[in-house]
C-alpha cells in the first residue's frame, strides 16, 4: 500500500525545488546513467545515478550534483538518494527489499503516460514533481509501456530511526559494504557473476520473503 506523502516536510521542500533537480539531471546526470543491476535483481534497460546507498555516499556523484546534495542534507534517517531512469517498453519486476523499517520515495521528474508503479495490489501512476511513498519490503513493480524513458528521483529513509533492530542494521551495513565495493570498478565481474548465479539469487529470493506459494 501507499503511504501519505504530506506527513514528511522535506518532500515538500524537493517537491519545490523539483526544477532544480530537474535541472541537475539533464545537465549532469543524463549522460552518466549506468546499468542498474541487484544481486537479487535484473531488469532491461533500468539505469541510474545513485548518490549514496545504505547511508554509503558516491563521492564522485555526490559531487557532480551538489545543488541535489544541499536540498537532501538535512533529511533525517537519510540512507539513500539517487536519479534512476527507466527506459521505453521495460519493467523492473516484481520484487521485496529488506530489511522492513525502510520507506522509499519516489517523484517523478519525467513521465510519459503508460508508466505505472505497482505496491501489493495497488497501483498508481507518477507525477512530476509529485511523491509516491511505500514500504519495499511489500511487494513493487515499476513499468514504463510508453514510447520515452520516465524519470524519478528516490530517496531511503528509516521510517524511526530510533527503533532499529540490531539485524535491520546489520542488513544495511553489509549492503553499504557492496555498495562501496560497487564503486571500485574492479571488484565489478564479481557483482556481475553473481547476478548470474541463479541459486544465489533464489537464496537471496527467499530471505527477502519472495517465496513462491505453495500450489493448494
Amino acid at each position: 500500500m501507499f503511504l501519505a506523502a504530506d506527513h514528511y516536510d522535506y518532500l515538500r521542500h524537493l517537491s519545490e525545488n523539483k526544477d532544480k533537480l530537474f535541472q541537475e539531471y539533464i545537465s549532469t546526470v543524463q549522460g552518466q546513467l549506468e546499468s542498474m543491476r541487484d544481486t537479487h535483481l535484473y531488469a532491461h534497460d533500468w539505469k541510474g545515478f545513485p548518490l549514496m546507498a545504505a547511508g554509503v555516499k558516491n563521492r564522485r556523484h555526490c559531487k557532480m550534483c551538489s545543488q541535489t546534495m544541499q536540498l537532501i542534507s538535512n533529511i533525517p534517517g537519510l540512507l539513500s538518494a539517487g536519479f534512476y531512469a527507466l527506459g521505453p517498453h521495460s519493467t523492473i519486476p516484481p520484487h521485496k527489499n529488506l530489511p522492513p523499517r525502510i520507506l522509499r520515495m519516489h517523484m517523478g521528474l519525467i513521465v510519459p503516460d503508460g508508466c505505472y508503479f505497482r505496491v501489493g495490489n495497488e497501483q498508481k501512476p507518477w507525477h512530476e514533481a509529485e511523491w509516491l511513498v511505500f514500504r519495499p519490503y511489500e511487494e513493487h513493480e515499476a513499468v514504463n509501456n510508453s514510447d520515452s524513458t520516465r524519470v524519478i528521483f528516490l530517496l531511503d529513509v528509516w521510517e524511526d530511526i530510533n527503533h532499529r533492530k540490531i539485524w535491520e542494521r546489520l542488513i544495511i551495513h553489509l549492503d553499504g559494504a557492496r555498495f562501496l565495493l560497487w564503486q571500485i570498478r574492479l571488484f565489478r565481474p564479481l557483482f556481475h557473476m553473481l547476478n548470474r548465479n541463479q541459486t544465489l539469487r533464489k537464496i537471496l529470493r527467499y530471505f527477502s520473503g519472495e517465496r513462491k506459494k505453495r500450489k493448494h
